[in-house]
């Protein structure tokens, strides 16, 4: 019988007693647990200065049988498979195992036989585990489209007995409908995947003596495109022919979305997120838009329309109105006006400034473009501006109408009464359009003087009398007549008829003296008395 077979033997039968004898164990530690290449110090209870041992046995059992490692009775006797990899220290029947394996992985069993025969029995599991490492994450997609993929990360590592976690960013990661978790945890699924599961995803292995994670995933992922805007500049509605227009567009997407131009909803045949139009004219207004779409996800969206309008200026506006002349009560005036160029949208009629407004007399067409005055009157003569506007210009242009009357309101204006011998200056005026022409009659005698004043460098008493002015209008055929009465005095101050009362009452004065003193010619003459 070899060594091998009777220590085997030795150990069964010693167990056997031992078990009956119920002892105390002889190790410390009923598992163990190491790392690939580590020592492993298997420690008894065992007190050296009290306790003697006539046999020291260990023996270990990897499952595919035990094995004697030693045994010391006699002498020590070292299992060839352990030479260069055991200490052993005789007095307390602990060991060291070097250089440790996956290999020697199992259970171990120790005997200890006393002088007296009793045995105490010892057993421990010892594991050894390889270190974690070379943790590594792939995905079965690289480059995701949002909603469209189902993404897959699958964890590996090297290692003894591996356990799996998973983290994004600094938040552990637990199983939802969204992130599905395999059995052991070594696969996370992303079910149709979204922007906010860019990661970086982490997967985190350990055993129990050794742990390690994998370099940070994260992922481009392709989305949109959403909220496409466009922008026009400047930003009006309606613009002038001629303008330069600057349309800009975007859109939320990766990656960069792309961009078309439409009009009313046809292709421009024009890409990119800026539009230039220039030197704009009117058959170019409509619903501008631009669609953007997103080569990766191969969807499209629409921006909103903006609607552009393009307007002519307006110019050459011009007012027509009679060519005739017009007399107040009797014509009739129409006036009107157009525009060579441009869309009218409001037209505005004002008379010397102010707006003019309909009357009995005063109408305005529906489309404002022209006004109808029956009959005219003195009035109505002033300044009449038309004002054409559109959103884009304001142009106008003026007509003066003039309005024939009178003469009216003939009045003569200078002094009633005159010293004889002084200047006389009397001016006639009429409101008359045209201005009036002007004549004179003295006392019925009509004067060589056609001005509206009337002047004499020294009057005499037979200047006296009514003075007679006859304003005439050559269009209106109308004429109208003023009096004014003269009187001229003399120096004094009196009257002609003071004057020739004061020289009758004179000479019957002096006639009156006459007569007297003839009188008194003729009677006799009395000689007066000495006494």
């Amino acid at each position: 019988m070899d060594f091998h077979n009777l220590a085997f033997l030795s150990v069964l039968l010693l167990s056997a007693l031992g078990c009956c004898a119920g002892q105390k164990q002889a190790l410390k530690s009923s598992s163990l647990e190491s790392l690939v290449g580590k020592n492993v110090t298997f420690s008894t209870t065992v007190d050296p200065e009290t306790e003697k041992f006539v046999v020291v046995t260990w023996v270990f059992n990897s499952g595919s049988g035990p094995i004697s490692i030693i045994s010391s009775a006699v002498g020590v006797n070292l299992n060839d498979a352990y030479k260069d990899r055991v200490e052993f220290d005789r007095t307390s029947g602990s060991l060291v195992l070097r250089d440790v394996t996956t290999s020697d992985t199992g259970d171990y069993s120790l005997s200890l036989v006393q002088e007296d025969g009793a045995q105490i029995p010892g057993e421990t599991r010892l594991t050894v585990y390889e270190p974690i490492s070379d943790v590594l994450v792939k995905a079965n997609v690289t480059d995701p489209v949002e909603f469209n993929d189902t993404v897959s990360l699958t964890c590996t590592a090297s290692g003894t007995d591996p356990a799996f976690s998973w983290m994004s960013g600094s938040d552990p990661i637990t199983a939802t409908d969204h992130l599905l978790l395999s059995e052991d945890k070594s696969q996370l699924t992303i079910a149709s995947i979204l922007r906010s599961d860019k990661g970086p995803f982490t997967c985190a292995v350990s055993n129990p003596l050794s742990k390690a994670s994998s370099s940070p995933l994260s992922f481009n992922i392709s989305y949109g495109p959403e909220t496409a805007v466009m922008t026009a500049s400047p930003p009006k509605k309606v613009h002038r022919t001629g303008s330069n227009i600057t349309l800009s567009c975007s859109a939320e997407s990766v990656p960069p979305a792309e961009f078309e131009w439409l009009l009313n909803g046809e292709s421009l045949e024009k890409t990119g997120p800026v539009l230039k139009l220039e030197d704009l004219q009117v058959d170019q207004s409509g619903d501008y838009s631009c669609l953007a779409s997103n080569p990766k996800t191969m969807r499209f969206l629409a921006s909103d329309v903006t609607k552009i309008m393009l307007l002519e200026q307006i110019s050459g506006v011009e007012v027509t109105g009679p060519t005739v002349a017009l007399i107040a009560g009797n014509s009739t005036a129409n006036i009107s006006c157009q525009a060579a160029k441009g869309v009218i949208t409001t037209t505005e009629w004002l008379k010397d400034g102010n707006p003019l407004s309909r009357s009995d007399r005063a109408t305005i067409s529906a489309d404002k473009s022209s006004v109808a005055i029956s009959p005219v009157e003195k009035d109505d003569s002033g300044v009449y501006k038309c004002m054409l506007t559109n959103d884009v210009s304001t142009d106008s242009a003026s007509y003066t109408m003039t309005v024939n009357y009178g003469p009216e309101n003939v009045d003569i204006k200078g002094v009633k009464e005159v010293k004889v011998g002084e200047k006389m200056e009397l001016i006639c005026s009429a409101s008359s359009v045209p201005p009036a022409t002007y004549s004179w009659t003295i006392n019925g005698t009509q004067k060589d003087v056609t001005t509206p004043m009337y002047t004499m460098d020294k009057t005499a008493y037979h200047n006296s009398g009514n003075y007679e002015c006859v304003a005439t209008n050559s269009v209106t055929g109308k004429n109208a007549t003023a009096v004014h009465k003269l009187e001229v005095v003399a120096e004094v101050g009196l009257s002609s008829g003071a004057i020739a009362g004061i020289v009758i009452g004179v000479l019957v004065a002096v006639a009156l003296i006459a007569a007297i003193a003839h009188c008194m010619m003729k009677k006799p003459k009395v000689t007066e008395s000495p006494y």
